[in-house]
This record gives structure tokens, C-alpha cells and sequence, in this order.
């Protein structure tokens, strides 16, 4: 039990210890390696912008920093990959459509669904809709629908999170009670 105390003593007293306000700097990785890396963002984009169409995370003239830039760069900006984001946001509006309205009349698709949404907005709120406002009016419920997390959680997401709580709680209050005194 002594040595508990021991160790925990010390590594209380080792985290209060105390410094110069002149010398406070960053003492997490984190902290220098993000700021590395943003030097290494800005490095690289002037350096890519002087040079034809060079990648800049594996250039061997870039260094540690462009390697350390080359680990937290992503590719979402990239027209390749925002093509990529567009088409698998289709998809998932695609399976969003519904099979029919509220009114019971059934849905073929989204082309369908847009038809429907002009001639249900002049026959209830006297609107009327072009083609482009509705399928952006569309677009946006399916969005919606597709990428609200709640709604797509099922019964057996839920269960098997109250199976992993009450697994590691139940293991937690397993093993305290074990435990010698």
C-alpha cells in the first residue's frame, strides 16, 4: 500500500513542478507537431504554386516537414475527391427516396418525387416551384434524411451498446470486488 502512495506522490508532485513564465513553451507532441505541420502546409502551397503540379507530401527536397505535412494533409479539396464526396451523397439520397407520399400515391424516383413536390406546393400553399428550386428543395430533405444519425440508428445498435456498458461495468464492479483489501 506504501508504495502505492509512493508512486502516486510522485506523479502528483512531478505535474506540479513549477517553471519560468518566460520559458513556458509547448510540451505536448501534439502541439509541435501540429504547428510543424501547418509550416509545412503553408511551405508546401507556395512552393507548389512556383512548381508544376508537384505533389509536395513526397517531394525528397521538402524534408521532415513536408513528410510531417504529408501526415495530416488530407485530399477533401482535391476535384477528384470532392467528386467522390458528390456522387456517394447521390447514392445515399438515392436511397432515401420514399416509396410513396403522404398521400398514399407512389413514388417511381426522385425525378418522380420532384414532379410531385411542384404540383403538392400549387395545390396546398397556392406556390408555384420551377424545376431547379425543387429539385434543390428535394435534394436538401433527402440530404437531411440521409445524414441524420438518429434516425438511422437501429434496435440492434442500441442493444449493443447497452451490452458494452453493461459488459464493462459489470466487469469493472467484477474485478473491484475481487480485489484484495
Amino acid at each position: 500500500m506504501s508504495l502505492q502512495m509512493l508512486a502516486l506522490f510522485i506523479g502528483v508532485a512531478g505535474s506540479l513542478r513549477m517553471q519560468a513564465p518566460w520559458t513556458v513553451g509547448s510540451r505536448s507532441m501534439r502541439g509541435r507537431l501540429g504547428r510543424a505541420s501547418v509550416r509545412a502546409a503553408e511551405g508546401e502551397d507556395s512552393s507548389s504554386s512556383s512548381s508544376s503540379g508537384g505533389s509536395g507530401g513526397n517531394s525528397s527536397e521538402g524534408g521532415v516537414g513536408s513528410f510531417i505535412g504529408g501526415l495530416f494533409k488530407t485530399n477533401r479539396d482535391t476535384p477528384e475527391a470532392q467528386a467522390n464526396q458528390i456522387e456517394w451523397a447521390r447514392q445515399q439520397m438515392n436511397m432515401e427516396v420514399p416509396d410513396s407520399t403522404l398521400d398514399g400515391l407512389k413514388l417511381e424516383g426522385r425525378d418522380d418525387m420532384v414532379a410531385k413536390y411542384i404540383v403538392s406546393e400549387k395545390e396546398k400553399f397556392g406556390r408555384d416551384v420551377d424545376q431547379a428550386t425543387a429539385e434543390q428543395e428535394v435534394d436538401s430533405w433527402l440530404l437531411t434524411q440521409a445524414t441524420y444519425a438518429p434516425a438511422q440508428t437501429t434496435t440492434g445498435d442500441l442493444v449493443a451498446a447497452a451490452a458494452v456498458f453493461l459488459l464493462a461495468f459489470g466487469s469493472g464492479l467484477y474485478f473491484a470486488d475481487k480485489t484484495p483489501t
